[in-house]
């Protein structure tokens, strides 16, 4: 099941096609068995013990039928190549050239797999050592198991995304079974908590904006047992999305504090800046990402010969950032208006960079990806019980629902045909790039 859900909500899952490192403790393993293993072969072919051979032939061309259709006229040529008696008779015979057998059977693989193994099949092309073309063989083999795999999965995943919502649903009803209000019980009080902040911001609570709230609400920090029952699958990735999105406003909320303070020409190290502070943000906590920043800061602007005084205001207002602090917080609400129009698009609109966070713009469009992803998949489980549950919500506050909210109220129990975006769709990429103007650095927070 979780493999499953890995496929649906994620476009980029594939099976892991890449050995272990060589100079790590499982590479040195691997790379010591197969030489160990090779060795043998090339031994016994020496000594005239063909033995191991004639299997491994059979094996690699039972494989190799293995990626072609049943019946296929190329099935019954490959067939015909590798001839496996023919190739008993040779070896029985001693009249057998494995190197133009390998020769011939690299040639053939460099015809069946992709164009992105076409670099190892030449490599195998310029073995002279029969042995070591058969290992290369066997190594392409996998390589391209790996491929079909992979293709295979991208081919069925709207399949497997219908399942898995079908068996999600069927899933938690049964679980949910005989337990009551107490099974949603943490997930009534999430939808109630998105309304209560709407109703604090002075907005009025609508169906569409009440589940908005509630995704960016589970961004935040929530306690491992006030995880919403119908987010469970979801809480380790909306976590790191939450995570990962604070780290870089740190990022863009420091770059609007140094072009308040530093000559405009810094302009120019601004992208070898956020080159560094990504890598930096990557391995550094949280709490401890403001003075990392600071310090990177302060390097990048040596060749500028800031007056001390002016070096100090900027490394102690970047160490000072947190979630309190007025910028940091203007660009947190920004982001969050932005994420919820990509948790629950409520039009067709292609959503604008938010102003102040353009330095960021490639890692927010990665993170507002994945959180899209997420949102639409479990809507596709559960948008008749988030909206069913809205309903009662609003007609318990202000009383039966007035047409045009009944009808908001129905179009988003329609849950989305896929979480997973299409490539011409408007919001595919996350972000739209603002119109840059040339204006004062502060104009970057929208302040006058």
């Amino acid at each position: 099941m979780v493999l499953a859900y890995e496929i649906s909500v994620n476009d980029e899952f594939e099976l892991d096609k890449e050995d272990p490192a060589e100079d790590t403790f499982q590479g040195q393993i691997k790379s010591t068995v197969e030489r160990a293993f090779w060795d043998v072969v090339r031994d016994n072919i020496k000594n005239g013990d063909d033995e191991m051979v004639l299997p491994m032939i059979r094996e690699i061309r039972e494989q190799i039928l293995t990626f072609l259709a049943p019946n296929s006229g190329t099935r019954e040529r490959i067939k015909g190549q590798i001839d496996i008696d023919l190739i008993e008779q040779q070896m029985n015979s001693g009249t057998i050239d494995y190197a133009q057998l390998f020769g011939g059977l690299i040639a053939l693989l460099g015809q069946l797999c992709s164009p992105a193994r076409d670099g190892l099949v030449e490599k195998a092309k310029k073995e002279t050592d029969c042995v070591s073309q058969m290992a290369h063989i066997t190594n392409l083999l996998r390589l391209m198991r790996v491929d079909m795999t992979n293709y295979a999965i991208r081919q069925i995943r709207p399949t497997i995304q219908k399942q898995h919502v079908q068996l999600q649903r069927e899933k938690f009803t049964k679980w949910a079974q005989g337990r009551g209000d107490d099974a949603t019980r943490l997930t009534v009080k999430w939808l109630r908590n998105g309304i209560l902040e709407l109703s604090r911001a002075g907005i009025e609570p609508k169906p569409f904006d009440i589940l908005k709230k509630c995704y960016c609400l589970a961004l935040e920090e929530l306690d491992v047992t006030e995880w919403p029952e119908t987010l469970v699958n979801e809480a380790e990735r909306l976590s790191i999305i939450g995570l990962e999105l604070k780290k870089i406003l740190l990022i863009a909320s420091s770059f609007l504090i140094i072009a308040a303070a530093a000559p405009r020409p810094y302009m120019g190290v601004k992208n070898q800046l956020k080159v560094k502070l990504i890598p930096i943000a990557a391995r550094t906590k949280l709490e401890d990402l403001p003075l990392a920043i600071a310090v990177q800061a302060i390097e990048e602007l040596k060749s500028f010969n800031l007056p001390d005084d002016v070096q100090n205001v900027i490394q102690g207002q970047i160490t000072d950032l947190n979630e309190d602090h007025s910028i940091y917080s203007l660009l947190r609400k920004r982001a969050m208006d932005f994420l919820s129009e990509i948790a629950v698009p409520s039009s067709n609109a292609v959503p604008e960079t938010p102003k102040g966070l353009s330095n960021i713009q490639t890692e927010l469009a990665q993170l507002a990806t994945i959180f899209g992803r997420v949102c639409g998949m479990n809507r596709m489980v559960f948008a008749e019980f988030y909206c069913h549950t809205i309903k009662q919500m609003l007609e318990s506050s202000t009383g039966p629902l007035t047409p045009g909210r009944s009808q908001q109220i129905d179009d988003l129990s329609r849950s989305p045909e896929s979480p997973n975006r299409s490539p011409r769709s408007p919001v595919t990429s996350g972000l739209t790039p603002r119109k840059e103007t040339t204006s004062p650095a502060h104009d970057d927070l929208g302040v006058d």
